[in-house]
């Protein structure tokens, strides 16, 4: 399928499809049956970065606090469609998108879109969608644990009902475990990598297809905890890094 635009690079559409799976929500008005696309966030950068790129959408700073990054007008809508149709991985995203287009087609007189399925189902590092996905989803850390060195190495992606796409990554990185966790909002399923020689996959990705969120600064204090892991430094050392990491 052709990008929506020649202009904006497939690399950045790409990664946006993913954080959009982690982040965004396809809104239906029950009272209007106005259609919208709606992600919410606490940092207002890269919301104004998609703003910007896409050049449609609005970003707002919303009374609780965070900042909402809304599409809403009609040729906007067409345009996110041609961005979304045949690039959904996660099965909840594809039903409440052929929803969402079935409503934006009633409204607009339009005969009903016909929906593309994501067919490549194992091109996770040759584009950018996982890295939107962590952006919106991943967790870097460096927990304590009761050994010499006083930490360890963690990486962690969680999402409600994506565990199609959770089961995948320790298969295809070779490394890391998924399992089903139960918390208050529900049954979650999470992949995780707790050693410090198990992520080379993950850093050979991440280089080329780097993350754009502030996450990506977690993760650069990330690799410096794990890079004093693996050397074995003082666990002074390893401590302060690890502090840094989500500060």
């Amino acid at each position: 399928m052709a990008y929506a635009s020649p202009s904006i690079d497939p690399k950045f559409l790409d990664w946006f499809v993913g954080f959009a799976e982690g982040d965004g929500s396809f809104v239906v008005d029950k009272n209007s049956n106005r259609v919208s696309f709606v992600i919410t966030q606490k940092e207002e950068n890269i919301l104004n970065l998609i703003r910007d790129t896409l050049n449609i959408g609005g970003v707002i700073l919303t009374k609780e606090g965070y900042y909402r990054y809304t599409v809403s007008s009609r040729p906007h809508i067409a345009f996110l469609i041609k961005v979304f149709n045949g690039k959904l991985r996660l099965n909840k995203c594809q039903v409440r998108f052929k929803l969402w287009t079935e409503v934006y087609a009633s409204r607009c007189g339009l005969a009903p879109i016909p929906m593309e399925i994501y067919s490549d189902k194992d091109a996770f590092f040759n584009n950018a969608w996982l890295s939107g996905f962590i952006d919106a989803e991943g967790c870097f850390d460096a927990p304590k644990v009761k050994t010499r060195l006083g930490r360890t190495i963690r990486f962690s992606l969680k999402q409600k009902d994506a565990k199609f796409i959770m089961d995948l990554l320790p298969v295809m990185m070779c490394k890391g475990k998924t399992v089903g966790r139960t918390n208050s909002s529900g049954a979650a399923d999470l992949y995780t990598i707790r050693k410090a020689d198990d992520i080379l996959e993950l850093i050979d990705y991440l280089s080329s297809f780097p993350l754009k969120t502030k996450k990506h600064k977690s993760y650069l204090f990330w690799l410096e905890t794990r890079e004093a892991i693996f050397n074995k430094n003082s666990p002074e050392i390893i401590d302060q890094l690890a502090t840094l990491i989500n500060k």
